[in-house]
């Protein structure tokens, strides 16, 4: 009986720690959801709760109490990315997990603020829509940080686990004995985003860099992207072999590549190239970059240069 005690308040511990830390006084001294703060009297606006019920492990007896607060931690990052993007900006430590019960392991968790109406439907409609997924298209509703993190969530089950979200569709009540509608997260669902995430595509566009690293014995030579810093591996033809040698020849060439990109479909962060045309260009020596200056006299008609900058900067913010 001990053992059990001490096994089920260490587990209370750890998800109180993980979801709530630091918010405890807070709740205490009257900064939870009141009737009258969650209906925004006094400032016009309609205010709802994000609140929900989390099971781990249903219907088994217990939890791992280091997967108790594995998964608690990426639970409470998805869950806050998601709120981000549906307009509620939650720090850490801002979700409570209270109304513990035993079994598997379950707890409701809810945001210790209110939010506005429409980012509480957004919420729950995203909790939904991944717990659900199974192909087709990632919206741009969500950012690639919370589709991310959906994904670290299934690096940290296993396959044969489920975690329960039970989601509460009338956001404005406080009635804590409301019965939620349920959703599962499985480690398939994380994967079926996960794929859709990292899908690649292809386009015929060009890339300027400079060369990295190049194995002679490959088909392939590595190119910092000037536009994103990122190394990006570009595969040539034997046809062109010459000319890629003979970049070598001065390693720090700008290069400009065309051919087919290949990018993952959500992020844009290209992956590869197969090169169809190639060329380099010799930096310019001191002098020449100073012959760039007083090219275009005319280009800012009447204005110096100074003040044309910051007309095209004003419009720019306008």
């Amino acid at each position: 009986m001990l053992h059990c005690i001490v096994e089920g308040q260490a587990r209370l511990w750890v998800l109180v720690a993980r979801w709530g830390k630091g918010r405890r006084d807070d709740v205490r001294q009257g900064t939870d959801c009141s009737d009258q703060d969650r209906r925004g009297q006094g400032r016009g606006l309609v205010m709802a709760r994000l609140r929900l019920k989390i099971e781990l492990n249903p219907g088994g007896v217990g939890v791992r109490l280091d997967k108790l607060a594995t998964i608690s931690e990426e639970l409470e990052k998805f869950f806050r990315f998601l709120a981000q993007d549906c307009g509620a900006s939650i720090s850490p430590g801002e979700w409570l997990a209270k109304d513990f019960y035993n079994g598997s392991f379950g707890s409701v968790v809810e945001y210790v603020k209110t939010v506005e109406h429409d980012a509480a439907i957004k919420f729950n409609t995203g909790l939904r829509f991944f717990s659900r997924f199974k192909d087709g298209d990632l919206p741009p509703d969500y950012s690639s940080t919370t589709v991310r993190q959906f994904i670290e969530i299934g690096e940290v089950i296993d396959a044969d686990e489920t975690i329960k979200l039970g989601i509460f569709d009338d956001i404005d009540t406080a009635d804590d004995e409301q019965t939620p509608t349920w959703e599962s997260i499985t480690k398939l669902v994380t994967r079926n985003v996960d794929e859709v995430f990292h899908e690649e595509y292809k386009y015929e566009g060009t890339l300027q860099g400079k060369l990295g690293t190049w194995y002679k014995d490959s088909n392939y030579f590595n190119l910092r992207d000037l536009t994103s810093g990122s190394l990006i591996k570009c595969f040539y033809r034997s046809d062109i072999y010459d000319v890629i040698y003979a970049f070598y020849e001065d390693k720090d060439a700008v290069v400009n590549l065309t051919g087919t990109i290949m990018a993952e479909r959500v992020s844009g962060q290209v992956k590869e190239m197969r090169i169809s045309w190639a060329r380099s260009y010799a930096p310019l020596t001191d002098s020449e970059y100073k012959k760039l200056f007083g090219l275009a006299p005319d280009l800012t008609g009447d204005m110096n240069t100074s003040d044309y900058i910051d007309r095209i900067r004003n419009d720019d913010d306008a």
